[in-house]
């Protein structure tokens, strides 16, 4: 993935989202380990963080906040939640990448998201690869492969293993709410969301 604001290039991940804060900000790193009882390979990193003295202006300023839904398993007949939140805010991209059961088909990437802020249904998508702006998938050229746009792309893309994914960032056609947020995606087509999948 290298989008505008969001990816990895040369061995180098970057993140170039304005994070205001109050007074404080603390950048932590955690090393996962592996196997338990072993020692863990130390890591070396570099790392360079930008800041303003600009002070961070809450009447005209949001928070970034991220949101990771760690549901691996999708349930039948429900769609797999991007976020559901409550307050005011502006939603800024999405992140998937998905997994099939079945081998040779990528099915559950016909889901159609939907999104409703502060109580009304904003918008009703018609297909996960339209949603990530890559429809046509599985043709040449289209969404057959990896591929990095500034706003849009794919992160993955395999018939033999059923695995397929994308990003967004909605950057012009923004998402902005006053009161609440839920925005998800079904996972396979319309009147089959019972396709198994696990979302990556």
């Amino acid at each position: 993935m290298q989008s505008l604001l969001l990816g990895s290039a040369d061995n180098t991940n970057y993140c170039y989202f304005p994070m205001p804060f109050t007074k404080k900000a603390k950048i932590e790193l955690l090393q996962l380990q592996g196997t338990p009882g072993t020692a863990s390979t130390p890591i070396n990193i570099e790392a360079d963080v930008y800041v303003e003295d600009t002070k961070y202006e809450p009447s005209k300023e949001g928070k970034f906040y991220a949101f990771w839904n760690p549901d691996k398993n999708t349930k039948p007949e429900t769609p797999h939640l991007f976020l559901e939140g409550k307050g005011k805010g502006h939603y800024v991209g999405t992140i998937l990448q998905a997994q099939g059961l079945n081998p040779g088909m990528t099915l559950f990437f016909e889901g159609d998201d939907v999104t409703t802020i502060d109580g009304e249904m904003r918008m009703h998508g018609t297909g996960s690869e339209d949603y990530f702006n890559g429809g046509w998938y599985a043709l040449l050229d289209r969404w057959d492969r990896k591929m990095s746009l500034p706003l849009h792309g794919s992160l993955d893309y395999s018939l033999p293993y059923a695995r397929t994914g994308g990003y967004r960032l909605f950057i012009s056609d923004k998402m902005p709410f006053e009161k609440e947020i839920k925005h998800t995606i079904e996972h396979g087509p319309e009147k089959t969301i019972n396709l198994e999948i696990i979302l990556l």
